[in-house]
């Protein structure tokens, strides 16, 4: 299992790069499993994730079986980055939609429906993003499993999650607001917190947290 990770500038003065964190896996019982690498910037050690070098080591024993069958202990390495002060705060929905227009395709905006989550940590600081998935003009598979796997492998204490509608309608749909509880009571139960669910499209957002939806579902008896 790892991450890969793709690079993109903003729009700022200075060129700051930061990272998609997107993730691999390998079924192999003896595989070293490089879970992720930081990439280096002038201004980043290591972009958007919070650690220079995380991966497992697995350590090798066999049964006692007739057939002599592997094993591996697995155990994870954290080393958190020296410059999270640098990274993009981002306190209000406003700062999110933001940040969003410049990862999303707005050429496609209006084409198709795509998902994506953004990892913070306790300080509101950006750790990173992922495209969930991409979709047809109606719909997009979202994996709760997945974002959740994101969400631990990126020490993240909170994230938000977005995706648009291509219509331009910013309504939610029912099974918008199903796919938020289920996510806030998956994350719960790693004590993350789902802080905001955004709609978009090119010109507004609509705010989840800011219409008192995000919990609504998991609360109500």
């Amino acid at each position: 299992m790892e991450s890969t990770m793709k690079n993109f500038s903003d729009n700022s003065s200075q060129s700051h790069h930061f990272a998609e964190v997107s993730l691999r896996y390998s079924p192999s019982a003896r595989q070293q499993l490089l879970i992720t690498r930081g990439l280096r910037s002038p201004f980043f050690s290591v972009l958007t994730i919070p650690f220079t070098v995380m991966e497992s080591t697995m350590k090798n024993f066999s049964d006692n079986s007739s057939q002599s069958h592997h094993f591996a202990e697995v155990s994870l390495r954290y080393s958190p980055s020296p410059d999270m002060a640098l990274r993009p705060k981002l306190c209000a929905p406003n700062d999110v939609f933001e940040y969003l227009l410049k990862l999303w395709d707005l050429d496609t905006i209006e084409i198709s429906e795509t998902f994506y989550v953004l990892l913070f940590n306790n300080k509101n600081r950006l750790l990173g993003w992922s495209q969930i998935s991409k979709g047809s003009r109606s719909a997009t598979v979202v994996d709760v499993g997945h974002i959740v796997t994101l969400a631990l492998l990126g020490n993240a204490s909170h994230l938000v999650i977005a995706h648009n509608h291509p219509s331009g309608e910013l309504r939610p749909s029912r099974a918008d607001i199903r796919i938020t509880g289920r996510l806030v009571e998956a994350l719960e139960l790693h004590d993350i917190k789902l802080n905001d669910h955004l709609i978009i499209n090119r010109q507004e957002y609509y705010s989840f947290a800011e219409q008192g939806l995000v919990h609504a579902q998991h609360e109500s008896p």
